[in-house]
């Protein structure tokens, strides 16, 4: 094997790599392209070389990107390009495509090199999107059901024990003081069947949220889980829209109802605030409570947090985000925003 310097050993590696691999100099140019980075953007053999990085960029993100490269290299170090945020890359035919880039920084003689390492992601978004398509049919399934189940419970089972009720008051007075003692103590506990059917419909399916809108829905929850006992709630909820979408309503109403039941069971909380809002464009909830906290990172290795996972599954199904801040001792805040609305049936009228 032939032995070879450091320079010729640099230049073997970036070659021999199958990530693009690319330098640019303070200018802006492309001064170093391997084989992987020419076959990613559909150059010939040293065709990318002394091009200007711009021409990889699509031209709508071209200004931005030169205010950035120049910020760059007066503060360069190793780090993730717009770590966070989608980046799109343009190839030799106009064909534009998702990336991630990787920066470092390196001196070549005279002069500093910004060394770039990007990745195609065009498979992985492709994937996300699949995801988030299955996903999102899937909640709408579940929504389906539990309005079927809802409203089985609500016209079958809850009908039922309102006669049973209704048939054991008529044979009372036909009967001995003992006896209608009896009947009255079985009334009582039908009631107290037909009130737990009423409740644990209201938790599949809650009406209010399609007849009075989402504000009011969510408030009335707040409101069925105050009483004694229970720790301080209050809200802040400020709703002028009336064009949210039926998918968007039920996310946010489920990723409270979450929320609030996980702290009222793990959080031993003594105050507990949820805010509803719109917030420049977005809707945005949060509910934060003053309890134990706990490490999320730990929980989800643990496999302990399906709920966590639930919300979050729910918020990134309609292009959202979900945030969970929270530390051991420290309480916990939840916050999730989600997107304009972009069509859909209208299910939530606000809280006008």
């Amino acid at each position: 094997m032939a032995q070879v310097g450091p320079d010729s050993l640099f230049v073997a590696i970036v070659a021999c790599a199958s990530e693009a691999i690319l330098g640019i100099d303070r200018s802006g140019q492309i001064v170093i392209a391997n084989p992987a980075a020419e076959r990613m953007f559909g150059y010939e053999d040293g065709g990318l070389v002394n091009l200007p990085l711009a021409s990889l960029i699509p031209e709508h993100l071209r200004a931005a990107h030169t205010r950035n490269h120049g910020e760059y290299f007066s503060n360069p170090r190793t780090r993730k390009m717009a770590e966070g945020k989608s980046l799109l890359a343009v190839r030799k035919d106009g064909s534009v495509f998702p990336v991630e880039v990787s920066l470092g920084y390196a001196e070549s003689g005279q002069y500093p090199i910004a060394i770039a390492i990007v990745t195609d992601i065009s498979e992985l978004v492709r994937s996300r999107q699949q995801l988030q398509t299955l996903t999102q049919r899937l909640l709408a399934a579940e929504q389906v059901e539990r309005r079927r189940c809802a409203m089985e419970l609500h016209d079958g089972l809850s009908q039922r024990l309102a006669a049973i009720s209704l048939r054991l008051s008529f044979l009372a007075p036909e009967l001995s003081v003992e006896q209608a003692q009896q009947i009255q103590e079985v009334r009582k506990m039908a009631e107290q069947a037909l009130e737990e059917v009423r409740v644990i419909s209201h938790g599949m399916y809650p009406s209010l949220l399609s007849y009075s809108g989402l504000g009011p829905a969510v408030e009335h929850l707040i409101e069925e889980l105050r009483g004694p006992g229970a720790p301080e709630m209050n809200d802040s909820i400020r709703l002028n829209r009336n064009d949210i979408p039926t998918a968007i309503a039920n996310v946010v109403y489920r990723i409270a109802q979450e929320s609030l039941h996980n702290a009222l069971k793990h959080a031993q909380a003594s105050h507990i605030h949820v805010g509803l809002e719109d917030r420049d464009g977005k809707l945005v909830l949060w509910v934060t409570d003053d309890g134990d906290g706990f490490d999320p990172a730990a929980s989800s290795h643990s496999g302990s947090g399906l709920g966590l996972l639930s919300m979050r599954e729910r918020a990134l199904s309609v292009g959202g985000s979900f945030q969970i801040l929270s530390e051991p001792g420290g309480g916990t805040r939840i916050k999730v925003e989600l997107p304009p609305p972009a069509g859909g049936g209208v299910l939530s009228r606000g809280s006008d």
